[in-house]
């Protein structure tokens, strides 16, 4: 059986980061840690037959950075704690310098409602964007078909005036890779299929589903939403050989495997891990830039790689998404720089300018491509930065990125 954390109540002075599983097979057990603000002695968590305190012990320098931000100052980083606990109902209670007990988070131990079980233990989101009503095929796709058209048709006509190629990668969701594994009926007629088949810009789409399919036992895996890295390889293969950049990338060699959790079985309490598949590629590249204090982060995370392989050329910029960093280990290599705002697609014309780049990747996973995000229109740089997850080394070298990115953090320009 597979069990999910569900919070009821969120705190103001205790963080969480998600409630993952126990670190053994056979313990039914959940792993608490987070951080907690200064004036917090310590943290109490409360089942319903005992009590577990735990003390801030561990170092969070990026917790330090974050409340200097905001005005609050600390003379050590030991802000973190860290336990295993039973997985039951749980309350978090934040204990103050003052004697003073607050209750801070509240949860229940369940289900998960986004995640069903396949076959052979693969794992699949089940109530994400209508995912279900895309791979039967019974999602409307006109409306989305609609929007999307007309945004590339106005960035075709900016990346013609900029002298710029561009492609756009659509990573499919795991159901339409591997159907027959899937707990739900997954038709030939999915939204995603129609809409390779049907956009004006299909000739501008990177999506090799062949090549996924023809090799489904490693391009993608159980317990994550995304594709392996072979698959994120595959995507970068086809990308290049559309730029006709000439490369040696092979999917097929290097290949390993490791055991590990993905995004899906974080989700669960019981120890869910399975074989991912690993590409071994190793170029000259090394990244400038990146403006979250860790990995990770979602929509307005700016990196910058630099490459010294003798046959890079040209400045690649990606408004792309998750999948994308799997990819950027295989694409760097290849051009002198590349560029990537977490942006899904979207793209901000002043940011495009500043940059300047001979090539544009957009790309987008295709349970999110039934909606454009800004209904068609062109996006604003400062509506996706969010300053809680940006650090402090926010100068990039790009002078409309720096400006927009001290306003959102509070600098001076």
């Amino acid at each position: 059986m597979v069990h999910a954390i569900r919070i009821t109540r969120h705190g103001t002075d205790v963080f969480l980061d998600k409630p993952k599983s126990g670190l053994f097979r056979d313990l039914d057990a959940l792993a608490f840690s987070g951080w907690a603000v200064p004036s917090v002695t310590e943290v109490q968590i409360e089942f319903p037959t005992h009590r577990v305190a735990v003390s801030k012990t561990l170092m969070r320098p990026d917790v330090t950075a974050h409340l200097g931000r905001i005005g609050v100052e600390t003379s050590d980083d030991c802000h973190g704690f860290a336990v295993l606990t039973e997985a039951q109902p749980f309350q978090v209670y934040a204990l103050f310098q003052d004697g003073t007990r607050k209750l801070q988070l509240a949860g229940e131990v369940e289900a998960p409602d986004n995640v069903m079980l396949g076959a052979n233990g693969w794992l699949f989101l089940s109530s994400s964007n209508g995912i279900l009503e895309q791979a039967a095929g019974t999602f409307n796709p006109a409306p989305g078909l609609k929007v999307w058209d007309d945004y590339l048709e106005r960035f075709d006509m900016l990346a013609q005036e900029m002298q710029i190629q561009w492609r756009f990668c659509i990573a499919p969701s795991k159901e339409l890779i591997v159907p027959e594994l899937a707990p739900f009926p997954v038709s030939d007629s999915n939204f995603l299929a129609v809409f390779l088949r049907k956009s004006r810009f299909r000739e501008f789409m990177s999506c090799p589903m062949e090549s996924f399919k023809n090799f489904r036992s490693i391009t993608y895996w159980p317990c994550d939403t995304h594709w392996t890295e072979i698959g994120a390889a595959f995507a970068v293969k086809d990308i290049l050989e559309s730029f006709n950049i000439s490369h040696d990338l092979d999917p097929t060699k290097g290949v390993d495997f490791k055991i590990t959790i993905g995004d899906l079985s974080e989700k669960m309490l019981d120890q869910h891990s399975a074989a991912t598949a690993t590409l071994s590629y190793e170029k000259n590249y090394r990244l400038l830039f990146d403006n979250y204090a860790g990995i990770g982060g979602n929509t307005g995370r700016f990196m910058i790689w630099e490459s010294n392989e003798q046959r890079a050329s040209g400045t690649l910029f990606v408004s792309g998404g998750s999948s994308f960093l799997l990819m950027f280990k295989f694409i760097a290599p290849w051009f002198k720089k590349v560029v990537f705002l977490h942006g899904t697609g979207r793209v901000d014309v002043e940011l495009l300018a500043d940059i300047s780049p001979t090539h544009v990747l957009l790309q987008n996973n295709s349970r999110f491509m039934p909606s454009h995000f800004d209904n068609g229109d062109f996006s604003s740089l400062a509506n996706m930065l969010n300053p809680a997850q940006m650090n402090e080394n926010w100068q990039s070298g790009y002078s409309y990125y720096d400006r927009i990115a001290a306003e959102v953090l509070g600098h001076s320009s």
